[in-house]
């Protein structure tokens, strides 16, 4: 019988394999990404800017997750046909643009989630999904985009994974809305990076979630942050 002894100083290795990879492109300065725009709390950024906290153990595994899906399904179409880096890569009124994937479809992108598929609701359950979407079509002159969904636990039944595809479609009018919210939180983080400040109490808004949860209770700077306690319900 072979003998078997877990390897944690392996377990240490590759984790700092992956917090490297997580953190290949710093971004610095006053460079805005869609990413930190798309809804979720403003702060948290101007927290992973200065002082670039650790991510936990289960952030790193949702980010190999995640990344480990979207490049199964494109690199290798990528290596074969080459394609031109501003059909992926956009600066759209100075916030830096980057999607998963462009196809015959239009605009992708490609989650990995541990929701179960069978009460997914591609609009409510991660709204700045959307939300960043909609940032997207606005760079790529669209009203539409896809939302790729691998479910890593199906519908928790049978545990089996899942894989779904939603068009998402915007109205001229939600466009021009989502426009108005991401290029009034880019000038508000903008304004912080550059006077190395922090965010303003009246722009955080951490977003809500059932049972009065925010994304304040697993922000990995929580322990950092003075304002969990003094922002408006």
């Amino acid at each position: 019988m072979p003998v078997c002894n877990r390897n944690e100083n392996l377990e240490t290795y590759y984790f700092d394999q992956l917090h490297k990879q997580m953190f290949k492109f710093k971004r610095e300065g006053t460079d805005v990404y869609a990413s930190e725009v798309d809804g979720g709390c403003l702060q948290k950024t101007i927290f992973r800017r200065r002082f670039e906290p650790p991510p936990s153990k289960q952030q790193l595994l949702k980010f190999m997750r995640g990344f480990a899906v979207e490049m199964y399904i494109t690199s290798d179409k990528k290596r074969q046909d080459p394609r031109p880096p501003e059909l992926e890569h956009r600066i759209w009124e100075d916030i830096r643009c980057g999607i998963d994937d462009f196809t015959e479809y239009g605009i992708s992108e490609i989650k990995s989630t541990a929701k179960s598929c069978s009460t997914f609701m591609p609009l409510e359950s991660y709204p700045w999904w959307i939300e960043r979407g909609g940032i997207y079509c606005l760079a790529w002159d669209e009203t539409k985009f896809n939302l790729v969904c691998n479910f890593v636990r199906g519908n928790y039944k049978d545990i089996q994974e899942e894989f779904k595809c939603y068009e998402i479609k915007f109205s001229t009018t939600e466009l021009f809305a989502c426009k108005d919210r991401v290029l009034d939180r880019a000038q508000v983080l903008r304004q912080a990076l550059k006077n190395n400040s922090d965010i303003p109490l009246r722009a955080i808004q951490p977003l809500k979630f059932s049972g009065n949860k925010t994304e304040c209770s697993w922000c990995e700077s929580a322990d950092l942050c003075d304002y969990k306690d003094a922002i408006p319900k």
